[in-house]
């Protein structure tokens, strides 16, 4: 700037020396070592909590996913022991039925043989149609199965 004098090179603030071949004390050395000592150390202890917050955070995901197989695997299990208390209902429930039925209709009086006589033959043709449903809608699963 117009008006001010610029400092020569050999006046500039302590510490700082612009020229080769000028002697820097030890002390100065051992500060300004010291000084980037600490600043890598304090780049070297925010990477080691970014490492340590990363590790927390795959921690926490790994636990996570743990538990929902974990709850996966036991609503797979109710869901089946489930499906089975209910097939074994309806297999006694079917049992019953149709002993009934067959004792109507070898048992029976003429009117309970021809009433067991329509049931038997309205739930076999039914329990058919249904099974072949099945069976269809099963293989037509297959067919278009994507995994």
């Amino acid at each position: 700037m117009p008006g001010e004098e610029a400092s020569p090179p050999h006046q500039q603030s302590p510490g700082r020396h612009s020229r080769e071949g000028d002697y820097i004390p030890a002390s100065e050395v051992l500060d300004v070592e010291r000084e980037r000592i600490k600043v890598q150390d304090r780049r070297n202890d925010v990477m080691l909590a970014a490492i340590k917050a990363n590790d927390d955070s795959d921690k926490r995901q790994h636990d996570f996913h743990m538990q929902r197989i974990t709850d996966n695997h036991s609503i797979q299990v109710a869901k089946t022991k489930s499906a089975t208390k209910l097939i074994w209902g309806l297999l006694g429930s079917a049992c019953v039925f149709f002993s009934a039925m067959l004792y109507m209709l070898f048992f029976g009086d003429n009117s309970q043989s021809y009433l067991a006589m329509a049931a038997l033959k309205l739930v076999l043709t039914a329990g058919g149609g249904a099974g072949v449903y099945v069976l269809v809608a099963k293989m037509v699963q297959r067919l278009y199965k994507t995994d």
